[in-house]
């Protein structure tokens, strides 16, 4: 009789710990209170000027959304967060890209949407796992060539922006499926795309 039980056992806890995978966190006191079973945590909307401290105490932190708050800048410290794919900084106060966010590998989502973006970092071509970056909405007038080293980029979305023709090198990005370009300059687009 003890065999069905435990197999019952066992199955509630690998359910609840599939569950507690897929639940955001929207307050970071209650992520606080088991911070190694948090993995998406969502501060969207909190009037944010810096990055809580607090944050960094969530190891296994997969997804973290920072949208619509007023960060100009991120600690150093953030690259703390080795196991983050997703980071959502849209629609803060941002004039330049983080260099910290550029040292967190495990990154495959980038949400810079709705900033004051007009250049990229050359250290974001070490984000070698980035799948999807969004750049809508910045003040970019020149394509950032530095994105076409991003061999593993299979969406890019630079709508709304200043852009008056694209490089050559975009035609790199072999692994692109989306390209957002709305809302530009553009009036050709290059040979080699």
């Amino acid at each position: 009789m003890k065999k069905p039980i435990l197999l019952i056992t066992a199955a509630f806890l690998s359910f609840s710990s599939i569950a507690q995978k897929d639940k955001v966190y929207t307050s970071l006191e209650e992520a606080l209170q088991q911070p190694d079973e948090v993995y998406m945590l969502s501060l969207s909307n909190h009037k944010l000027t810096t990055l809580p401290a607090d944050v960094l105490k969530l190891p296994n932190l997969t997804t973290l959304d920072l949208s619509f708050n007023k960060l100009s800048s991120l600690p150093s410290s953030v690259s703390q967060l080795k196991n983050l794919t997703e980071l959502n900084l849209g629609s803060n106060k941002l004039t330049a890209v983080p260099a910290a966010i550029c040292t967190i590998n495990s990154l495959k989502e980038l949400d810079l949407s709705d900033n004051n973006l007009s250049s990229l970092p050359q250290a974001i071509s070490s984000l070698s796992q980035l799948n999807i970056l969004y750049l809508t909405n910045n003040k970019f007038k020149a394509f950032p060539d530095i994105i076409s080293r991003l061999s593993s980029l299979k969406e890019l979305y630079l709508y709304g922006n200043q852009l008056t023709s694209l490089p050559e090198s975009i035609g790199r990005l072999t692994a692109l499926t989306e390209l957002g370009l709305g809302g530009n300059l553009l009036f050709a687009l290059p040979e080699s795309f």
